[in-house]
């Protein structure tokens, strides 16, 4: 699971590209009130399916 910073790293993305992705759906994990976790293979094929391009690093 990688955070926000990790998974912005991976995807070559702005944080507000990721709240952004966020707000349309993109597949997180919420931990306790405010930690949220990503699996970069669920992003991946969240980002796959909805036609999203990214650049991996």
């Amino acid at each position: 699971m990688l955070t926000a910073e990790e998974l912005q790293q991976q995807l070559n993305i702005s944080r507000s590209t990721l709240y952004r992705l966020r707000k349309q759906g993109l597949p997180h994990t919420q931990i306790g009130y405010r930690t949220i976790r990503y699996d970069l293979i669920e992003v991946l094929e969240w980002l796959k399916d909805n036609n999203l391009k990214y650049k991996k690093h």
